[in-house]
């Protein structure tokens, strides 16, 4: 921040009003933005002989001093300070312009009367733009908690591209009832005026509402909120207090540093959703073949040899990939609910695949080899599909490593089908794989449609 210009007001005179402010600059300890734009725009000129400082709270938006011939001058927020309709009619036209207003003022008969009005303006970094256009691209709403004005924060949040920055309101009116203030934090992007303990009550909020919080902060007055958040965040520079506080410290101190972490997570925790669908896919299967089979008094379906090859082209590979891969697309909602959706209907239709091939094997009298291989070919088949859900959505990296893999494995399998214990496939008699594939890729479809459906309808159901 950085002050733009004082206005005064008679019969205060210029050098008197800058004396005073150079004393509200120096004579405090308590640093904040604002407190260096003023270090930065006013000097020291003169030591008064001070008996009494308020220093600077949220709870009251000012700080006074008292001096030894008994006059008294307070620094802060207009709305807090004056009741005079002409000032804060200025005030509130300097606030649609985006800047910040402090009033300065003499406390005579307990009135404040007003000394000067210090315009005060945001200095956007040259990264704010994009930094809030990666948020909105990637689905991160930011709201803005703030003790200036709101119409002030507003401004400048549109200035700097905040998405629904128009819609702001001042703390001071928020209800005291918990469940009214649930619906109406959802309705504003820009919270003014707001003291600490509004902070943690807006947190928990959101949190209420099911939403993730991430509360960037850097001051004693954002402790209570980094506390209570999801993931409290706070600024190299910012109050010890405040870094005790948070999970993450930004050394920086650039909220810019945001973005790579929100793509960093974000791409770590799309990776080993992906993966797990891979391994989990395989575990349902195999553990639920293992004890049909055995119920049934028959032999394992694959042996280890062949699921060696699957696990090698089907998991291994693609999972190398995947842990590799900057991507940051988040494909699900939750962990547990990508394991429903994506691993369970692919391994409901490999277990469906193998008991309906078992029983044609019967009926149709296959021996040994014959049904080893159309376990085999069907289960290669459909473990590459479970590749081809993952590495959605597909790109042209993708699409290549999907299909190389899927053909690499018909091609081994072609080669050296001793080696698996199977027959080769380029024969007419293992053509009713081509239609066995096909309805695999339909079974998977519905299974996945269907508990996607039952998986919310459980969710959000009212009991």
């Amino acid at each position: 921040m950085a002050v733009e210009r004082v206005y005064p007001y008679t019969p205060y005179t210029n050098e008197f009003i800058e004396e005073i402010l150079g004393c509200m600059a120096y004579d405090f300890d308590d640093m904040n933005a604002t407190q260096t734009a003023l270090r930065e725009a006013f000097e020291k000129i003169k030591d008064f002989d001070i008996i009494e400082k308020v220093p600077f709270s949220s709870k009251r938006k000012m700080r006074a001093i008292t001096l030894s011939n008994q006059r008294t001058f307070v620094l802060g927020a207009p709305e807090f300070l004056t009741d005079n309709e002409i000032v804060l009619d200025r005030v509130n036209s300097y606030s649609y312009q985006g800047y910040r207003v402090l009033f300065l003022g003499e406390t005579i008969d307990d009135i404040n009367h007003p000394m000067a009005l210090i315009v005060i303006h945001d200095c956007l970094s040259n990264d704010a733009r994009s930094t809030l256009r990666f948020f909105n691209k990637n689905n991160v709403d930011v709201y803005i908690l703030s003790g200036d004005n709101p119409i002030t924060v507003s401004r400048v949040a549109q200035l700097a591209g905040l998405r629904k920055a128009d819609q702001y309101i001042d703390a001071s009116t928020l209800p005291e009832d918990d469940e009214e203030l649930y619906n109406v934090v959802e309705h504003y992007h820009i919270f003014g005026r707001v003291k600490p303990e509004q902070k943690q009550r807006i947190i928990k909020a959101f949190q209420h509402n099911n939403h993730v919080v991430g509360m960037v902060g850097d001051g004693v007055n954002d402790v209570l909120a980094l506390k209570d958040a999801d993931c409290g965040i706070a600024m190299a520079a910012g109050n010890d207090a405040a870094k005790q506080a948070a999970h993450i410290v930004l050394l920086d101190s650039n909220f810019s540093s945001m973005k790579s972490i929100v793509r960093e997570g974000r791409t770590i925790i799309a990776n080993i959703e992906k993966v797990s669908s891979l391994y989990l896919t395989k575990t349902i299967y195999s553990t639920c073949l293992c004890m049909i089979f055995a119920a049934m008094r028959q032999s394992y379906p694959f042996s280890p040899i062949q699921l060696s090859l699957i696990s090698s082209l089907a998991i291994g590979i693609p999972s190398f990939y995947i842990t590799l891969e900057s991507s940051s697309e988040l494909s699900t909602g939750g962990f547990f609910k990508h394991v429903i959706t994506t691993a369970l209907p692919c391994a409901l239709t490999i277990i469906i695949d193998m008991i309906f091939i078992n029983i044609l094997g019967n009926y149709l009298n296959f021996n040994t080899t014959e049904l080893s291989t159309y376990y085999y070919l069907t289960a290669g088949f459909d473990s590459f599909l479970v590749v081809y859900i993952v590495f959605m959505p597909l790109n042209r990296l993708r699409t290549v490593i999907a299909i190389g893999l899927n053909a690499l494995f018909f091609v081994i399998v072609l080669c050296i089908p001793d080696f698996f214990g199977i027959y080769s496939f380029l024969n007419w008699q293992y053509i009713g794989l081509i239609p066995l594939f096909a309805v695999s890729v339909v079974m998977v479809g519905i299974f996945k449609n269907g508990i996607y459906k039952l998986y919310t309808k459980k969710k959000y159901s009212p009991n």
